[in-house]
């Protein structure tokens, strides 16, 4: 396993993309704290020296119709590594894992181009692992592995057994993507279930029906199915 890690950083998505040309391959990048985590958008991530905090490069040339399915990927990758310590864990298209409707887990993958060709992809994984406390806006929508299980847990054997995990599941990836769809299918969060989404400026409800083999998520309102390809999803309450 190769891993450089680091008391403190801005991001550890943020350090890849800055030095990925003089990385290896499946490189881990780890940090203690970060003083700038990102989430998708332009959302912050929260973690501190109780989360295990890193980014993973991938400089394998990918086909392009592979790269939009990395979040899913990883997603399943550490839904089943999480999996070995609490039976209920789900996987919210397109990047987070939930215990119940809290988030444990979020994931931002990021490319590297330059010109036309591929250059990188940078996963980023922030994981509530043995935190108990969150800001006063999170700690409603956050949990923690320790909080749902009352146990204390080694970042480092986490992260060795998210990389063995990873590493077996990004061949099968290559070879057949569906596996991928099917696995995050069987895990997905809010199945049948009413969430809110934006979608051309206007916000629309509709039910959670299943995630295409193109990686996005099919759902229906009023009788219609729609598939979407990006964006942020809530519960509907």
């Amino acid at each position: 396993m190769k891993r450089i890690h680091f008391e403190q950083l801005d991001s550890t998505n943020s350090y890849i993309k800055k030095n990925y040309q003089d990385l290896e391959h499946l490189t881990w990048i780890t940090s203690t704290n970060q003083t700038d985590g990102r989430g998708r958008s332009t959302k912050t991530w929260f973690g501190d020296q109780n989360s295990l905090l890193c980014s993973i490069l991938i400089k394998e040339s990918l086909s392009i119709e592979l790269i939009p399915l990395i979040p899913l990927l990883a997603a399943k990758s550490l839904h089943q590594v999480l999996s070995k310590y609490h039976s209920n864990i789900l996987i919210k298209w397109p990047n987070d894992l939930l215990i119940g409707c809290k988030k444990i887990s979020g994931i931002l993958v990021e490319s590297i181009s330059l010109s036309s060709s591929f250059e990188a992809v940078i996963i980023g994984f922030g994981i509530n692992l043995n935190q108990v406390e969150f800001p006063s806006n999170l700690k409603y929508y956050s949990t923690s592995l320790s909080m749902e299980t009352n146990q204390l847990y080694s970042l480092d054997q986490i992260l060795h057994e998210i990389n063995l995990e990873f590493i077996n599941d990004f061949q099968i990836f290559k070879k057949n993507h569906l596996e991928v769809i099917h696995y995050c299918n069987k895990y997905l969060a809010y199945k049948n279930q009413m969430i809110s989404y934006i979608l051309n400026d206007d916000l629309h409800h509709a039910y959670v029906e299943y995630i295409n083999h193109s990686g996005h998520l099919v759902v229906r309102e009023n009788g219609h199915l729609t598939a979407l390809n990006s964006g942020e999803i809530t519960l509907k309450k």
